[in-house]
């Protein structure tokens, strides 16, 4: 499927002021868990603790080398999140349609779909921090956001359910990746 049809299934691009964050202690628990085709969680986890593999090849965004969101951001300012919902469920139709013998698992391979809505939240992100932060003072401090912030111990299901947005942990209809803007310490 070409880039521009995974694009047309975004159909929602948004930011979001929030005064709260939940967390969680300790995020490479949730990286351990397990996952279809991941018994021992995500790979990045599993590389990031290995002795074996060189510093170079690991995962610097990922626990355990990714800072606390706390550590690195001053959350006494204020913070944004935004997000990308993009419909899996069209995906899915979409990706039978062309392959009739494809199980439901191989038509919402995120191969197929992810970094097309990462490149989204992405380019989102970077057009916010130009454009969108000019309306608050806090184009006078420095400011970056995180495209994995759950990696940083933000706890995005609570956090997102919070603002009436309620993620699916297996999703059938929409997924949403989330990011984190604020000021840096």
């Amino acid at each position: 499927m070409q880039q521009s049809q995974v694009k047309d299934l975004i159909e929602e691009q948004k930011i979001i002021q929030t005064r709260r964050l939940f967390f969680v202690s300790c995020p490479s628990k949730l990286c351990s868990l397990p996952y279809p085709g991941h018994p021992k969680g995500c790979p990045n986890i599993i590389k990031n603790i290995d002795h074996k593999i060189p510093l170079t090849k690991k995962n610097k965004n990922c626990p355990p080398f990714a800072p606390r969101l706390e550590d690195k951001y001053d959350l006494q300012k204020p913070y944004f999140l935004a997000y990308v919902k993009f419909n899996i469920k069209l995906q899915k139709q979409r990706m039978k349609s062309a392959h009739a013998d494809w199980t439901d698992k191989q038509c919402k391979c995120l191969l197929y779909w992810q970094g097309t809505v990462k490149k989204a939240l992405k380019e989102y992100c970077d057009y916010y921090m130009k454009e969108g932060l000019k309306t608050y003072y806090l184009i006078l401090d420095p400011t970056d956001y995180e495209l994995i912030p759950e990696a940083m111990g933000l706890q995005v299901f609570e956090t997102m359910e919070c603002h009436g947005i309620k993620l699916e942990k297996h999703p059938e209809n929409y997924v949403y990746k989330i990011a984190f803007i604020g000021v840096l310490k």
